[in-house]
């Protein structure tokens, strides 16, 4: 297993049909959405099996900053494991990974949000992550 952090826009397009699984959207607008977010401060890992490989089984994306709740702290936006590779400790590593990041940026917290229907995922983060469930997120649509 290698983890890498993605750069480029073909490393990028390469990690959007497991990004797909995720967050359903069109390539363009995934790579749209890259060009504002990194600027902003998003990173995106990607798991590739082995040093061969060149097509990702996993992702994660996650964004350091600071605030009043959390102190400094990293939010992982994205984490998903492609259909039929789960299970296999993919998104254990790239938690592991970003909380290696977390530490040696001194954080106080990594935390993330997860829909309130993904139930196999919520077990995952807390038997495998070892989050703990702290709050409910509300959302209002605008558009």
């Amino acid at each position: 297993m290698k983890i890498v952090e993605l750069m480029t826009v073909e490393q990028f397009k390469s990690a959007f049909p497991v990004m797909r699984q995720l967050r359903p959207m069109e390539e363009e607008e995934f790579l749209n959405l890259l060009q504002i977010m990194i600027p902003q401060g998003y990173r995106l890992l990607a798991v590739y099996e082995d040093d061969n490989s060149t097509e990702p089984v996993a992702l994660a994306g996650f964004r350091q900053s600071t605030t009043l709740l959390n102190g400094r702290s990293i939010y992982i936006q994205d984490l998903v494991t492609a259909e039929g590779h789960r299970s296999k400790g993919y998104g254990t590593a790239l938690i592991q990974h970003i909380e290696n990041i977390a530490r040696g940026n001194n954080c106080d917290y990594l935390w993330l949000t997860s829909g309130i229907h993904r139930n196999d995922a919520h077990h995952f983060y807390e038997d495998k992550g070892g989050f703990k469930r702290s709050s409910y997120t509300f959302r209002k649509y605008l558009k």
